[in-house]
């Protein structure tokens, strides 16, 4: 049986010589990239006194980084009379991530450092599709952005795709705004990324809340306990609880829009009062509007954003009451509203929370591309 060392609480590694050494290898591989993504600058001793490991052992698992393209060196520093601490970073200059969302009303492809730093993207609205030509077109996406310049010689790790319902074992199970049920999104993908650079890539699935939650954690300072809500044409919530997604049964947790509210003493569904749909109703249109047309339609102070606003704050107290994270990100197509949506909220969110929550809401840096990211970090998590 594998036995653990004592470690902190942070880095705990299987060291144990026996069973699989290359599995205990990348376990140990992917421990080490976490420390140097949390603690930059740290030296070869910095951490081995971090995650337990010998020096010998951190050395030579640091030496294979640097050669696979994950590591880089800094310049040497003096420390006190000892000899000086080469500074290690993540390089960013040779590997890439690659993420895909299938939104409801658009597609949006990109390339990503090892930091989350964009260096290709390209988005296209469209109208929703079905399954196949989704997936052929988002193949072609992709293999436009592979041939850009600044991918040129940089190998990709693996393709990560974010969609916008509950993910079970690589099977979209439904997602009710795209009127899709019981896809399986990588199996028809890949025919469409065969015979380019892009085939026998790993290819990776998450839920687009989930995902970007995982982006934010990953990117964004790995706090431990953070919620994603995100407001498009549907609201959804990925959840990271000790810096790991929250799936809940049947992939299921998190579907916060159709949790209900009561309004002037009606029960509503928590999506028929905020999403890109419910303000397209409001704004007389039967059809989706994408929303560059709700932004033309709208007038500063519009009083439907105003109330959905009140509607969003609800659904962040009743997170914040539920999860207490650490931080509440919001992101997705709808926060582009800014103030007029966002302030009601925020008014909400004083007056109804209790008292002694710490927890931080924020406006995502992301926007539109925060799915996209943090499926490309599903690749870091294999």
């Amino acid at each position: 049986m594998y036995q653990k060392q004592r470690l902190s609480k942070k880095c705990r590694i299987l060291t144990n010589m026996a069973g699989d050494q290359a599995y205990l290898k990348q376990l140990n591989k992917s421990a080490l990239l976490k420390l140097v993504r949390q603690h930059p600058h740290a030296s070869r001793a910095d951490l081995s006194t971090r995650c337990g490991l010998t020096k010998v052992t951190v050395g030579t698992l640091v030496a294979e980084l640097i050669l696979e393209g994950w590591l880089l060196e800094g310049k040497p520093t003096a420390s006190g009379s000892g000899r000086p601490s080469t500074p290690l970073e993540l390089d960013t200059t040779r590997l890439t991530l690659l993420g895909a969302e299938i939104g409801v009303d658009y597609l949006n492809v990109l390339a990503c450092d090892l930091m989350g730093n964009v260096l290709e993207r390209d988005y296209q609205e469209i109208e929703p599709m079905e399954p196949g030509p989704a997936l052929e077109r988002l193949g072609q996406m992709l293999q436009e952005l592979s041939r850009r310049g600044r991918l040129t010689g940089r190998p990709s790790l693996g393709l990560g795709v974010g969609v916008p319902g509950p993910v079970v074992e690589d099977v979209l199970k439904i997602a009710p705004n795209l009127g899709w049920s019981e896809v399986a999104v990588l199996e028809g993908l890949r025919p469409h990324l065969r015979g380019t650079a892009l085939e026998g890539l790993p290819l990776f699935l998450e839920n687009e809340a989930n995902a970007a939650a995982l982006g934010e954690s990953t990117f964004g300072g790995l706090l431990s306990s953070l919620a994603y809500h995100s407001l498009g044409v549907g609201v959804g919530c990925g959840i990271v609880i000790n810096g790991q997604v929250y799936q809940g049964e049947g992939g299921l947790a998190g579907e916060i829009g159709h949790t209900l509210l009561v309004v002037n003493g009606e029960t509503l569904e928590a999506e028929s009062l905020v999403g890109q749909r419910a303000l397209s109703r409001k704004l007389g249109s039967v059809e989706l509007l994408h929303m560059r047309e709700i932004s033309l339609r709208l007038e500063n102070g519009n009083v439907q954003v105003s109330k959905m606003g009140e509607a969003l704050g609800l659904l962040l107290v009743n997170l914040i009451h539920t999860f207490s994270p650490s931080r509440i990100v919001l992101g997705g197509p709808l926060v582009s509203l800014g103030n007029p949506l966002l302030e009601p909220a925020y008014k909400i969110l004083e007056e109804r929370t209790l008292p002694g929550r710490k927890t931080t809401v924020l406006v995502g840096e992301k926007g539109v591309d925060a799915c996209a990211i943090g499926a490309a970090a599903r690749v870091l998590g294999g």
